[in-house]
């Protein structure tokens, strides 16, 4: 992404924080802004977008910071949590990709 791309979808996010599947979020151009906090103490700050239909989820998410963009896409939503207990699986999926990357 380019750098002017990469500003303008960062800055797009408002000071407002709402609310998206029972975590926070700030929101602009119909893409949600977050972090992931690791028990290393650190965190990586992503934004993008979660959707999906009948019998499908999918989330594309974006660390500017990693310039690394993450989509997953899965036939069902999970309602399994497994190791995942502080957030969804699609969450918990894309925040250790992220983590391996930076890592």
């Amino acid at each position: 992404m380019s750098s002017s791309s990469r500003a303008t979808l960062i800055e797009s996010t408002g000071d407002e924080v709402v609310t998206f599947g029972g975590l926070p979020h700030r929101y602009g151009y119909y893409a949600a802004q977050k972090s992931f906090e690791y028990s290393d103490g650190t965190a990586i700050s992503v934004i993008g977008h979660q959707g999906g239909g009948a019998g499908y989820v999918s989330q594309l998410l974006y660390s500017a910071d990693l310039d690394l963009a993450i989509s997953v896409l899965a036939n069902a939503d999970f309602r399994y949590r497994g190791a995942c207990r502080s957030h969804g699986v699609l969450d918990c999926i894309v925040s250790e990709l992220f983590k391996a990357y930076r890592d």
